[in-house]
């Protein structure tokens, strides 16, 4: 896969969470909730051994151009309320199977944790990632 794709299929699939979970509020793994059965839990792990991730050249690539992180990885509103915690996701680093995610898509959001300044074209264009988010609607 390459890091252009990846990077738009893993934007367009952050925007559909960032939307349901905005269009439908819910708590984030809620401990009263049912975990996967065993059959997801038998499907996620055969995908897992049957998919290429030994191959590592998308996490190579979409460090290339690399410049700079910021200095806070937190975006706040203007009452101080916070809009974005790239934080809250750290959990997702800890080199964990989750068996209630498909093994491609949190492979995806792995490649999505790279967040900062990066140089796409060499002195002329550099791109920010890391820190999407949706303008908030009047209501």
């Amino acid at each position: 896969m390459n890091t252009h794709r990846s990077l738009v299929y893993g934007s367009a699939v952050l925007l559909g969470v960032v939307w349901s979970c905005l269009a439908f509020p819910q708590e984030h793994f809620n401990p009263a909730g049912a975990g996967p059965s065993e059959h997801t839990r038998a499907l996620q792990q055969a995908l897992r051994e049957s998919l290429p991730f030994e191959d590592r050249r998308d996490f190579e690539e979409s460090r290339r151009g690399f410049l700079a992180e910021p200095d806070s990885r937190r975006i706040t509103g203007s009452s101080g309320n916070v809009v974005w915690d790239m934080g809250s996701y750290d959990f997702l680093l800890a080199g964990e199977d989750f068996d209630s995610i498909h093994p491609s898509l949190q492979r995806q959001v792995l490649l999505n944790m790279n967040y900062g300044l990066y140089e796409v074209v060499p002195d002329f264009v550099y791109q920010v990632r890391g820190f999407e988010i949706l303008p908030a609607t009047a209501h």
